[in-house]
C-alpha cells in the first residue's frame, strides 16, 4: 500500500509540476485585465498533444481499471437486474493493459486560484468483462469504445503540497459509447438485450458523470466538499418563450395542444398546454442559472395527449455561449426533427455582479442570486444524548422558495457542506426563514430568520458566521454555521465582477 501511494503522489506531483511548466497556470489575476474574466478564456495552447498525460494514465491504469469495475458493479449492475434479468451479474471485470489516450488536452486560466481541463479522450482497449445471467460467463462485453471531452476542475490552488485542495470532473456532454456484446446465442430468447445493456450503461454514464453531475475527490486537508460540489454560478439566462408557429399536425386533425418544455443543464421549465392551436403564443419568462458557458439551452416543443404519451412537435437548440457574446438573441427558431414550424425565443445575458450600490437605486427593482452554504451545525444534543440519536437535516424557506438538505451522518457537530440557490426580485425586504429539524421524528430543534438588508450591508455582500437558533427543547443550545452570498443581476460586464470568486 505504501508502493501504490507513493506512486499516486508521484503521478499527482508531475502531473501539477507539468501544467505548471507547460501551460504556466497559478500565477496573479488581475481583476483590472479584460482578458482576466470568466468568458474571456486564456488557453495555453488551443490544443496540446498529451503524452506527458498519457504516461500518467499509464502507471494509473491497475488503479482506474479497479475504479471502472467498481463503477459497472454497484451502479449498471443493479438497473440491470431491475431492468432485464435479475440474474445478471457482471462475474469478471478486466479493463486490460492498454489504457485510455489523451488525445489533446487545453487548459484555461478561468478564475485565480483554479485550473480548468478540458481532456480529449478516447478509449478502444482490451478490456475483457464477463456478464453472468442464468449461467455463469453466458456473455461477454468486448470491443468498448468510449470518447469524448472531459473536463477536470483543480481547486483550490495551494501554496504547499499536495497543491490542490480538491479535484472534480465530469464529460461536458454525452461521451460516445459503443461495445460487442460475444456470445449472444445464449440469450438470444431475451427480447432487445443488447440495446437495453447499452442504453442503461450509457444512462449510468450520465448520471455519474455527464454534466451537471459530476464527481468530486478531496485531496488538501481542510478543503470543503461545497467547494467542488456547487460551483460558483456564471450567471443567469433569462428565457422569454415567445410563440411558435406553424407547428406539426401530431394528431391528423390540422391542430394540436402544444406546449414548451425548456431545459438548462439539470433545470426543467414547462409553459402552459394552449388546447387546439396550430399556432401557439405563450409569452412566458424563465430564468435559469448557468453553471457551464458550454451548456446548451434545449427547447421541446410537444403535444399534450390525454392517453398516451406526448407526441413531439419538434427541439429548437441554442449554444449559451452565443447568448454570451451577444448579450441578446432574439429570432426564430426552426424546430428540428420534424419537417415544418419554428419557435420564437428572446435570450438574455446577467452576469453576477457584488456591487451594492446598485440595490440603492430609487424606482429600481433588481433581481438578485442569493446563495446558502450550509456548513455545520452544533449544540443539537441533549447531555444524555449520542450523535446517532439526531437525524438532523435543514430546511430553507425564501418567499415561495422552499429547499431541504440530506440528513447529516452523525456526528456531535453534524455537518452538512450543501449549497442552495435562490432568485430574488426586488431584494430588501424579504427574510430567509431556517429551521433544522429531525428527518425521522416531529421535532426541530431550532430556527433562525436572517434579514436580506443585513446582508446587503455587509462587506462584498457575504456573511460568513454562526447563527444562534430559536428552540423549544430544554438543554440544547443550537448554532448553525452558514455563508450567505448576494450578487446582483446585470447585463453589463465588469473585469471585477468577473474575477469575484466568493468560496
Amino acid at each position: 500500500m505504501a508502493a501504490v501511494l507513493r506512486c499516486l503522489m508521484d503521478c499527482w506531483l508531475n502531473l501539477i509540476g507539468e501544467i505548471h511548466r507547460k501551460f504556466g497556470i497559478g500565477g496573479h489575476c488581475d481583476p483590472s485585465d479584460p482578458n482576466s474574466g470568466v468568458f474571456r478564456r486564456v488557453v495555453f495552447p488551443e490544443t496540446d498533444q498529451a503524452e506527458w498525460l498519457n504516461k500518467i494514465i499509464q502507471q494509473l491504469w491497475p488503479f482506474i481499471g479497479d475504479f471502472m469495475g467498481d463503477i459497472l458493479k454497484q451502479h449498471v449492475e443493479p438497473k440491470v437486474k431491475e431492468a432485464v434479468m435479475s440474474s445478471f451479474t457482471f462475474s469478471k471485470v478486466d479493463m486490460g493493459t492498454k489504457p485510455l489516450r489523451v488525445d489533446g488536452v487545453r487548459v484555461y486560466n478561468i478564475r485565480q486560484g483554479e485550473i480548468y481541463m478540458d481532456l480529449d479522450i478516447n478509449y478502444d482497449g482490451d478490456a475483457d468483462i464477463d456478464v453472468g445471467l442464468l449461467v455463469s460467463n453466458a456473455a461477454g462485453i468486448k470491443h468498448i469504445k468510449l470518447s469524448g471531452t472531459l473536463r477536470v476542475v483543480l481547486k483550490p490552488l495551494l501554496s504547499a503540497a499536495p497543491l490542490v485542495g480538491g479535484v472534480s470532473f465530469f464529460f461536458i456532454t454525452n461521451p460516445n459509447l459503443d461495445f460487442d456484446l460475444t456470445n449472444l446465442a445464449n440469450i438470444m430468447d431475451i427480447p432487445m438485450f443488447n440495446s437495453k445493456l447499452h442504453a442503461i450503461i450509457q444512462g449510468q454514464l450520465s448520471n455519474l458523470l455527464v454534466f451537471p453531475k459530476r464527481m468530486e475527490y478531496i485531496i488538501g486537508e481542510g478543503t470543503k466538499f461545497s467547494k467542488l460540489r456547487c460551483p460558483r454560478p456564471q450567471g443567469v439566462l433569462a428565457i422569454h418563450v415567445k410563440e411558435a408557429k406553424e407547428l406539426r399536425d401530431a394528431d391528423g386533425i390540422g391542430i394540436s395542444d402544444p406546449y414548451a418544455q425548456v431545459k438548462v443543464g439539470d433545470q426543467t421549465f414547462l409553459t402552459a398546454t394552449l388546447e387546439n392551436k396550430k399556432d401557439a403564443k405563450w409569452d412566458q419568462k424563465f430564468d435559469a442559472l448557468v453553471d457551464l458557458a458550454e451548456e446548451c439551452l434545449e427547447v421541446r416543443v410537444m403535444d399534450h395527449d390525454t392517453v398516451g404519451s406526448d407526441d413531439l412537435l419538434g427541439t429548437a437548440t441554442v449554444q449559451i455561449s452565443r447568448v454570451i457574446e451577444a448579450g441578446k438573441v432574439e429570432e426564430w427558431f426552426p424546430l428540428e426533427g420534424v419537417d415544418q414550424g419554428s419557435i420564437n425565443l428572446a435570450l438574455q445575458w446577467f452576469y453576477l455582479a457584488n456591487d451594492a450600490s446598485m440595490l440603492q437605486k430609487e424606482g429600481e427593482c433588481r433581481r438578485c442570486l442569493l446563495m446558502v452554504s450550509v456548513d455545520s451545525a452544533k449544540g443539537l444534543l441533549k447531555p444524555d444524548q449520542k450523535p446517532e440519536d439526531v437525524s438532523p437535516v435543514v430546511s430553507l424557506s425564501f418567499m415561495e422558495q422552499e429547499f431541504t438538505s440530506t440528513e447529516a451522518a452523525a456526528a456531535p457537530e453534524p455537518s452538512w457542506q450543501e449549497d442552495f440557490r435562490f432568485l430574488v426580485t426586488c431584494a430588501g425586504e424579504q427574510k430567509l426563514t431556517l429551521k433544522v429539524k429531525d428527518s425521522k421524528e416531529d421535532i426541530a430543534y431550532g430556527t433562525a430568520e436572517i434579514d436580506i438588508k443585513d446582508l446587503i450591508g455587509a462587506p462584498d455582500m457575504v456573511l460568513d458566521q454562526s447563527y444562534p437558533l430559536v428552540t423549544e427543547i430544554e438543554g440544547i443550545t443550537p448554532e448553525l454555521k452558514m455563508k450567505l452570498v448576494l450578487r446582483v443581476l446585470t447585463p453589463d460586464t465588469d473585469p471585477r465582477w468577473l474575477a469575484d470568486s466568493f468560496h
